[in-house]
């Protein structure tokens, strides 16, 4: 009676450890089983003490009377190995009947002393297993559910060669595009600085023919005594050109060394190479007195120009400067500053063709 209350209490604790929807049905599986095994061993003591063999049926359903009382049936076909039992209140189960009327319940005594079908032990475990598992059992059932076919996965690598093989193929036509690009690009770059160099004897010829003339033209006025009304207008504009460089350049474009006499400064022009390479021009100009009236400012290429292409570019900016004074002096209008043009010479023609 001790072990069989135990037994209960056990079945009783792992019910409500589980939190099982039938626990009563649990509960009677659990004692059921229990006492069932109970009944097999004190069988198999009473043959071994009796030298009786197994499979008579007699002493067996004798042994499962005396112990179980009325708590259990036996079945009516009464065969051995301890025969087939109910319940009471389980004759008329369907679970533990063969059918909706009745019939012989072997099948489903062994299924529960298996511990099989509802409620028996291994059903218990099962819940007990599901339930402890938690959220790692959802997980593990999720990842059951993910799993493919041999076939799936067969698809799946197919779909996966096929979008890397597109891909590889679109990113070799960009490549081959990029390519193209970028050569007809340097071609463009080639011709035109095969065409700037090309001028490098004109620009030359044009600094040398405008500084000739612009020193006529200041030989003249002198005698005519008219040097010095243009000397006193070249100061103002100097003035007001230096104060519209510092706006427009910034401090970073722009240095005014404080203490020259006549005024110089320096002038940094950043841009890009024909490839698009970030680079930076320095410039170093002197006004003089003649500047705008006559003759350019003194300028001095300090950085960002080879050496065999300071010629060229020295010599277009003068000629830059001559030229517009001729502009200015046929339609005439009073001569302006040209420093901030020749940074945008330096930015816009010789920085993309170098």
């Amino acid at each position: 009676a001790r072990r069989e209350r135990a037994e209960e209490e056990a079945a009783a604790a792992l019910a409500r450890a589980t939190g099982t929807l039938y626990s009563a049905e649990s509960l009677g599986a659990a004692r059921a089983a229990a006492l069932h095994a109970d009944a097999e061993r004190q069988i198999a003591k009473a043959k071994k003490k009796k030298g009786e063999r197994r499979g008579g049926g007699v002493a067996d359903a004798s042994l499962v009377d005396d112990l179980f009382g009325d708590l259990c049936l036996a079945s009516p076909g009464g065969g051995g190995g301890g025969g087939d039992w109910l319940d009471d209140d389980d004759e008329e189960d369907p679970f533990w009947s063969s059918g909706p009327s009745g019939g012989s319940s072997s099948a489903a005594s062994a299924a529960a002393s298996a511990g099989e079908g509802f409620g028996g032990p291994a059903a218990v475990a099962q819940t007990w297993r599901d339930a402890s598992l938690g959220v790692l059992g959802e997980e593990v059932a999720r990842v059951e559910a993910g799993r493919k076919s041999a076939g799936e996965m067969e698809r799946l690598t197919e779909a996966a060669h096929e979008r890397k093989a597109a891909a590889k193929s679109r990113a070799a036509e960009a490549a081959a595009k990029k390519a193209e690009a970028e050569a007809k690009a340097a071609e463009a770059v080639e011709a035109k600085r095969r065409e700037l160099h090309g001028q490098r004897e004109q620009a030359a010829e044009a600094a040398a023919s405008g500084a000739r003339a612009a020193q006529a033209r200041l030989d003249a006025d002198r005698a005519a005594g008219l040097a010095g009304a243009a000397m006193e207008e070249n100061e103002a504009a100097q003035e007001e050109e230096l104060m519209v460089l510092e706006a427009v350049l910034g401090e970073e474009g722009f240095e005014r060394e404080e203490e020259a006499v006549p005024p110089a400064f320096r002038l940094t022009v950043a841009g890009e190479r024909a490839r698009g390479e970030p680079t930076a021009v320095q410039l170093r100009v002197t006004f003089v007195v003649e500047y705008p009236s006559h003759l350019p400012p003194r300028l001095e290429i300090v950085d960002g120009v080879a050496a065999e292409d300071a010629p060229l570019v020295r010599d277009s900016l003068l000629a830059l400067f001559y030229a517009q004074r001729e502009e200015s002096a046929a339609a005439g209008e009073p001569a302006e500053g040209v420093v901030h043009r020749w940074t945008e010479w330096v930015k816009e023609e010789w920085m993309p063709s170098s």
